[in-house]
């Protein structure tokens, strides 16, 4: 097997790939400190962003010199390190060697289950493959989306276009020719995002979105010098995977896509475009998804039967607020991408304009670049118009529920009016309870008081005024006396019924004033006065 000799400043960096970033060549362009950074990040990230290294799952697609495109998938480090052309042995040099040169154009995609899962790869493998590319650190910030330790993904909203560009002078570790490397070259960082129905799942589950988002890390970089290109992918469900096949089919011949610089970078602006329509898919359809079920929200808030608004229950507020931000997140996915399409056309229409930039194929590729420009601004003024549409959605369904709020204050309100009115009834009524109780109370004072005028005659002829005796004076001889008995009727009659009198007329009086008071108040207040019958 053939070896390829290597500058030291590259031998010693892949040799000590369990450092990345640290070891990378360009460590100046970067600085230790924000080196360090992100090499104590990949450390304290690595049990959720990485599996075993048995559970590797990274599909492959060299496109050799020959125009044959060889795919594969590899499953170990080992398989990793061969595939490389590192015929090193573990403990016999501190050198790598390589055996191969690298291919026209190759393409690794990292094969995620979904957007929350960790990396189909070890860190080791990932720190191998990125040292010995040289990529740059910048697209760790990327991958760090994915391994949400929760299984949500937080880092949807993370957004961000990286770019770096050594078109001259390169750095002597970085000179490799019997690789096909040059050192001059650009590499570009950024992610893009499109929305995919779930067809496992099924309409009756409810609670569950038929809908999910899934972001894809793209990392690109293109010789300038040879024209050799290298992409990784972090790819959710393998569909950027799909998307290079149809660039890179595996029948034709693709020698003439790759065979110089102005055709390597006519194919990457092609593959460029392919990935923009990717993340560009599926907007119109959710959206569409969104404004149906908002007017399905919206119609049980607020367009419902008036008579029903009197049910209104907070549940509803809360899903309507699940909504919106949905909506939310919806409109910040499409704004990221439209940055992200926008930085590409800034991105490639000044790179061509650089002093540095090859001469001799800076007209042809000039040319390409205003092609791809000019799709490229069909698909962001698409993104645009679905932007304003998903804000427009926004605000509808923002001003609905407020408006439903403003409804559920009114009826929280009514409702805590009418449980006044109910109490207030309520404690008339046994206001006016406690008055009957207290007539009847007068009423058993005036019957004690019948027996008052008796009781006080009775005092009175028992005192020695008047004495009903026999002549001699003889106490032990009992006499009836009619005069006493007439006497006592005289007087203690005309006080029973005066009293009898007073007393029910008295009662007759207060009921009388009680029953008017009732009534003015009735009269006054009928909808208080209803709903404590009711």
């Amino acid at each position: 097997m053939a070896t390829i000799s290597l500058p030291n400043a590259f031998s010693e960096s892949y040799a000590q790939f369990d450092q990345y970033p640290l070891n990378i060549i360009r460590r100046d362009a970067h600085g230790t400190p924000m080196l360090s950074r992100i090499h104590d990040r990949l450390q304290e990230r690595t049990p959720y962003l990485f599996i075993d290294d048995h559970n590797t799952n990274v599909a492959i697609a060299d496109v050799l010199s020959d125009g044959r495109v060889d795919r594969r998938k590899l499953y170990s480090d080992v398989e990793i390190k061969k595939w490389l052309g590192d015929a090193s042995y573990t403990g016999s040099s501190d050198i790598s060697i390589a055996t191969k040169k690298d291919p026209r154009c190759r393409f690794v995609f990292l094969l995620l289950d979904s957007v929350t899962s960790p990396l189909p790869v070890s860190a080791k493998s990932v720190a191998r493959l990125m040292t010995y590319h040289q990529v740059s650190p910048d697209f760790f910030d990327f991958l760090d989306a994915y391994g949400a330790p929760l299984a949500i993904n937080t880092e949807l909203r993370f957004n961000a276009f990286r770019t770096e560009i050594y078109l001259a002078d390169p750095e002597p570790g970085a000179i490799l020719p019997e690789l096909g490397r040059s050192g001059r070259h650009y590499q570009i960082n950024y992610s893009l995002k499109s929305v995919n129905r779930k067809e496992w799942m099924k309409e009756s589950q409810p609670g569950r979105s038929l809908w999910q988002i899934r972001q894809t890390a793209i990392h690109h970089q293109l010789d300038v010098g040879s024209g050799a290109q290298f992409w990784m992918f972090a790819d959710p469900h393998g569909a950027l995977r799909d998307r290079i096949t149809d660039v890179f089919p595996d029948q034709p011949n693709h020698g003439q896509k790759l065979d110089s610089l102005s055709a390597s970078f006519k194919t990457s602006l092609e593959i460029q475009l392919h990935l923009v329509r990717w993340s560009t898919e599926g907007w119109q359809l959710y959206i569409k998804h969104l404004e149906e079920t908002v007017a399905q929200v919206i119609s049980r808030l607020i367009l419902s039967n008036p008579d029903q608004r009197t049910h209104l229950r907070t549940e509803e507020l809360m899903h309507a607020q699940a909504y919106e931000d949905t909506i939310n997140e919806c409109i910040i996915t499409l704004e990221s991408n439209a940055d992200n399409m926008s930085s590409l056309d800034t991105f490639y229409t000044s790179l061509v304009k650089q002093e540095d930039f090859p001469n001799s194929e800076r007209h042809s590729c000039e040319k390409e670049v205003q092609k791809f420009t000019s799709r490229l601004h069909q698909l962001v003024y698409d993104a645009k118009m679905q932007i304003r549409r998903t804000k427009l959605l926004a605000k509808v369904m923002a001003d609905r529920k407020l408006m439903f709020v403003q409804l559920l204050q009114v009826q929280l309100q009514a409702r805590s009016a009418d449980r006044a009115a109910r109490l207030s009834a309520t404690m008339w009524r046994q206001a006016e309870e406690t008055s009957h109780e207290a007539i009847a109370m007068r009423v058993i004072t005036v019957i004690t008081l019948l027996y008052l005028p008796p009781t006080f005659v009775s005092t009175l002829f028992s005192t020695d005024i008047v004495k009903y005796q026999g002549d001699n004076g003889d106490l032990n001889h009992d006499m009836f006396s009619f005069l006493a008995l007439k006497r006592f009727l005289q007087v203690t009659m005309p006080l029973m019924v005066l009293t009898f009198t007073v007393a029910f007329g008295w009662v007759w009086y207060e009921r009388i004033r009680g029953k008017e008071r009732t009534a003015r108040l009735e009269k006054e207040y009928p909808d208080v006065f209803g709903r404590a019958r009711d």
